[in-house]
């Protein structure tokens, strides 16, 4: 997960400049994400609670996974910032749900080495993902013959993390 949101973020961030949008944009866009990311918390515990938290992990991811899918093919800004708020409440439903799902499925002794090792690992995915970022539209751009700073280069790119995210999910 840490790779492909690291990969998802910062060549999205990149694209959204490639396709014509100014930099107040990409700071709604994010904003955007962030806020509704916040307004997931307590509703995804309360889900969380009644649901149980792999199906509600689950339905979140999902629907994370097609939003993210959807925005890499949209350039209408209003339907953009709308994606946002989506790919924001659903990140934030899946993310508030991991921890405690994880300390359900451990025991107590096991749980300080189950999440050092979790964010380790997150840490260590999300630098892999960022430099990687950096490196796949040069080479989906010389895939297909064009400058890797062009939007289709950056989408490319951005296809690329989809698969990424199923697997991680």
């Amino acid at each position: 997960t840490g790779l492909s949101v690291s990969l998802m973020r910062l060549i999205f961030n990149l694209y959204l400049l490639a396709v014509g949008f100014d930099t107040i944009f990409v700071a709604k866009f994010v904003a955007i994400q962030w806020i509704f990311h916040g307004l997931t918390v307590i509703p995804s515990g309360i889900l969380s609670d009644l649901y149980g938290r792999r199906r509600v992990f689950l339905v979140f991811y999902c629907g994370n996974l097609l939003a993210t899918a959807a925005v890499i093919f949209v350039i209408d800004p209003t339907m953009l910032l709308v994606l946002a708020g989506i790919i924001g409440f659903f990140e934030g439903g899946h993310a508030i749900v991991g921890p405690p799902f994880m300390v359900e499925q451990s025991r107590p002794e096991e749980r300080v080495h189950l999440f050092t090792l979790n964010g380790g690992i997150v840490v260590g995915a999300a630098s892999l993902g960022s430099l990687a970022a950096g490196v796949l539209p040069f080479v989906i751009a010389g895939l297909i013959g064009i400058g890797p700073e062009s939007a289709w280069a950056q989408r490319g790119a951005l296809i690329f993390t989809l698969p990424i995210m199923l697997f991680s999910m």
